[in-house]
């Protein structure tokens, strides 16, 4: 691609590779890449696996694989964890996302490989082969990607309920891969003998034959929520009323003997409800859902070939509900014979197994020299040894949801001697950010803070300012909604927090309206003060923007009100940027621009799209409007009558998002404007977190870093071990404290208490 060298030969021992030239010092483009042709057939692989050896990583944000496929491609985020070190990724086909419109899996033509730019400095990776991963076990999971209309969002919103149902049933011990709808067109082969659609709305025409013929030789779907049209029918179901929206708690009954091994009464949250009822031979009800106070709907259908679950579940819990996997494990019996006795054999083959340690002997061995570390006990240990005993003489006689039962047990009892070996630190800055205004659900504002300061925390950053909307009592910006049924946000939070001895910090999203207020966002509509990208289409949602000298003095008002009227301790930014690089080129930016540079700019916008001297005038341009206000703020904070901390929320990799998205946040700390500065390091790879904190401390200079700990954005995948290890990480480099993102139910109910065992273990000091 544009601004990459040509790939060279380079040997490396006897083998021959590719030597790929990264010349960030000379050329800071975004990223490198090259194109190479790759004709396979991945249709029922589980993904593909890349060799590869980086001499130097501190450049490189990350590295994407990209598989094309007709008029789209399949991206692969990927981390190299070792640099100057041969390593095999494996990349399986359900963690791709899809850009443009792909043919599916069994048609890629050729491969991308881009190295993300982080820093000024040259770099060299070497590409030593690409193979495929061979699919296994009896079962796949079928990803719904043959509507073309669906945007990028909708896109992760299916994609996540396909690795939802990917990650349950390797949690029951089943193994499984990804096959694509697009795929199906070409049979399926015959180890299949289970099809899961995790919420397939359609299928593709052409894959209802191959189905069928599934289904002749005596294949079985199991289905959630909804079945496509044609499936439907050749079930025995009937559509008896829409699907329904909304988050309903309610209770299961099973039917006695239809599905074996399931609890006669099962707890269960639906976030939507379907709409089939029984209308064929030998199509029947096994499990009824009833909300509370409402009459019980059909839950579960069966008929010859299907079985299906007509509610939304949530796929990946936080927490494991053992009664909750029975039921699911029970529908897989129904459709898999032996579901349960494999369920069983791979729960007390991984008993104890936690993290890294991939069996009971090292984990143990690596819990008890942490344990020796920190100068603490574990007695759970032995309830491991003895559940691990009982449970083989149990499975010896064929009690397998017993054993599935204990070994749930036996994996929060390590956990927490995972938690409670974990050393404590004295004098260490600990928060978390609060995305909802009206604070954790379920929760008051009392309890929230009590949690945080019984864990040792000592601050939360509330979200409460957004760019159309407040949710306190402001004269600057309209009441957020709830506000007037609930009560001063600001204020409740506050009394609640200082009463517990919790710092309170502002959380303003800057520009961003989110779409609240629709009022106040038609008048600045009307005022011309939104942004627009380079084809003069309002952005969604709309941002105020930041060039327009009336929405800076909205920002910082908004800001400096709250620090003036309520006892806050700090003021944090956020959304201080552009959306992207596509903003903004409204008449306004145009002729503010026109002004700094002093002459006219034509063609608008397409002048300041390509490079030269006018492309860096204007990136500079769009710099200073975002760094104005950080200014001007933070002068006018230093001049109240008490200290307010001021504090901003930024993206990490600063060299490329100062010129991307106008976020030139390592001037802000020289200049010192921020008191300290929280990059959003949401990676759930430990190894790539401690890369970019390293480089953020130095581009900080001075002004403290809190790196931000994503674990919201991937708890479902890696768990309380990797935040464990990041906060661990942080310390190591010098980070004299840290915050996560977000404190919900989760994270409120669960991960407080783990963490407070040891790693943040109040009034406690251990190195």
């Amino acid at each position: 691609m544009k601004g990459s060298p040509a790939v060279l030969f380079s040997k490396m021992g006897s083998k021959t590779v590719f030597r790929m030239d990264c010349p960030f010092a000379k050329n800071p483009v975004e990223r490198a890449s090259w194109d190479h042709p790759f004709r396979k057939d991945l249709s029922w692989a589980r993904g593909v696996g890349i060799l590869l050896y980086a001499e130097d990583l501190s450049p490189v944000s990350h590295f994407t694989l990209f598989l094309r496929s007709g008029r789209g491609w399949y991206a692969f985020h990927l981390r190299i964890p070792k640099e100057r070190k041969w390593v095999v990724l494996e990349l399986p086909k359900e963690i791709s996302r899809i850009e443009g419109v792909p043919s599916g899996f069994g048609k890629v033509e050729a491969v991308r490989f881009s190295v993300w730019r982080k820093g000024n400095r040259s770099t060299r990776v070497y590409f030593g082969g690409l193979g495929l991963l061979p699919g296994k076990g009896d079962c796949a999971v079928v990803r719904w990607e043959g509507t073309r209309q669906l945007s990028p969002g909708s896109r992760r919103y299916i994609g996540g309920f396909c690795l939802g149902a990917l990650g349950l049933l390797r949690r029951l011990g089943m193994e499984a891969s990804m096959v694509s709808d697009l795929d199906l067109r070409g049979g399926v082969p015959g180890r299949i003998g289970l099809l899961v659609l995790p919420r397939n709305v359609t299928l593709p025409g052409s894959a209802l034959r191959p189905l069928g013929a599934f289904l002749e030789r005596g294949g079985k779907i199991l289905s959630f929520l909804v079945l496509p049209g044609a499936l439907a029918e050749r079930a025995g179901f009937r559509r008896e009323r829409r699907s329904g929206g909304g988050r309903v708690s309610g209770v299961l009954s099973v039917e006695p003997g239809l599905l074996p091994g399931a609890p006669e009464k099962v707890p269960f949250q639906a976030a939507m409800t379907g709409g089939l009822v029984p209308a064929g031979k030998g199509a029947r009800v096994a499990a009824r859902w009833a909300a509370r106070g409402k009459k019980p709907r059909p839950a579960v259908l069966l008929s010859e070939g299907f079985v299906h679950l007509d509610l939304l579940p949530e796929l990946s819990p936080v927490k494991r509900e053992p009664e909750l996997e029975c039921f699911y494990l029970s529908l897989l019996e129904k459709a898999l014979p032996g579901a349960w006795r494999k369920a069983a054999s791979n729960a007390l083959e991984h008993m104890g197994a936690f993290g890294p340690w991939k069996d009971w002997a090292r984990t143990r061995k690596a819990l008890l020299g942490l344990a020796k570390k920190a100068g603490v006990a574990l007695p759970s240990l032995e309830k491991v040894e003895k559940a691990r005993k009982a449970c083989a003489r149990l499975l010896a006689r064929g009690d397998a949801r017993r054993v599935f039962l204990e070994s749930v047990k036996v994996e929060e009892w390590v956990k927490r001697a995972f938690c409670r070996a974990q050393p404590s630190k004295k004098g260490e800055f600990r928060a978390f950010w609060c995305h909802s205004a009206f604070g954790v659900e379920g929760m008051t504002w009392k309890e929230v803070a009590g949690r945080l300061a019984a864990n040792g925390f000592t601050a939360v950053f509330p979200n409460m300012l957004w760019g159309s909307a407040a949710y306190y009592e402001s004269d600057v910006l309209p009441l957020g909604p709830g506000v007037e049924e609930r009560g001063d946000q600001l204020a409740l939070c506050l009394s609640a927090c200082h009463g517990a001895g919790i710092q309170v910090h502002l959380w303003k999203v800057n520009w961003n309206t989110g779409n609240r207020s629709p009022e106040f966002i038609a008048r600045m509509r009307k005022e011309g003060r939104l942004q627009v990208d380079s084809r003069g289409v309002e952005k969604s949602p709309p941002w105020l923007c930041p060039s327009n000298p009336l929405n800076r003095r909205l920002e910082a008002d908004a800001m400096l009100e709250a620090a003036r009227k309520y006892p806050v301790d700090g003021i944090h930014f956020d959304y201080i940027r552009y959306p992207g690089g596509d903003a903004c080129y409204c008449g306004g930016c145009r002729s503010r621009f026109e002004k700094r540079i002093g002459r006219k700019v034509s063609p608008w916008p397409g002048a300041v799209l390509g490079p030269g001297p006018l492309r860096d005038a204007w990136l500079q341009f769009r710099r200073d409007n975002i760094s104005a206000l950080v200014s001007e703020v933070s002068a006018r904070v230093k001049k109240l009558p008490r200290k307010v901390l001021v504090s901003a929320a930024v993206f990490r990799n600063w060299p490329v998002d100062r010129d991307r998205i106008g976020q030139d946040w390592a001037l802000w700390c020289r200049k010192g404007w921020l008191d300290f500065v929280c990059p959003m390091d949401y990676t759930p790879d430990t190894g790539e977190f401690a890369r970019s904190v390293a480089s953020q401390i130095r581009w900080a200079g001075k002004v403290p870093v809190y790196p931000g700990i994503g674990y919201s954005v991937w708890k479902k995948q890696k768990g309380i071990y990797t935040l464990v290890e990041q906060v661990k990480t942080a310390r190591r480099l010098g980070a004299p404290g840290f915050i996560v993102f977000n404190l919900g139910p989760d994270e409120a109910g669960e991960i407080l208490p783990l963490l407070g065992l040891g790693l943040t273990k109040k009034g406690l000091s251990r190195r």
